[in-house]
């Protein structure tokens, strides 16, 4: 639920920034999403790291980690939005959420199994 929980606050912050962007600076869809992402990144790094999954690793070794997990993102929410919006037509209020889910998955998946999952060598 933590993990719901923070994914949820970078969310918010990631569709606050892709509304103005859209809206009022007239952005391009695709592009305004990656950069709400990338602040929203901002975000889920810091709850994740201290709250989610309070783990003890150093930020040498979870902040790269954390970033190509991001850089995945980044890039599997730019092919969506595009195909969504641009190719299909959707609203991009709406493809943002079907892309949202997507990006979700990916990132519990690699979150809990790679980024934050400390191994021990015995």
């Amino acid at each position: 639920m933590r993990f719901v929980f923070t994914g949820g606050a970078s969310t918010v912050g990631q569709y606050i920034v892709l509304a103005l962007l859209v809206e009022v600076a007239g952005m391009r869809p695709a592009l305004a999403s990656c950069i709400g992402y990338s602040f929203g990144a901002a975000v889920n790094y810091a709850m994740n790291r201290l709250w989610t999954f309070k783990t003890k690793l150093p930020h040498g070794q979870n902040l790269p980690r954390f970033m190509i997990m991001i850089a995945i993102g980044f890039l599997l929410s730019y092919a969506l939005m595009h195909a969504l919006v641009d190719g299909a037509g959707i609203n991009y209020l709406l493809a943002q959420i079907l892309t949202s889910g997507i990006v979700l998955l990916s990132n519990y998946l690699l979150a809990v199994s790679w980024v934050f999952q400390e191994r021990t060598t015995d």
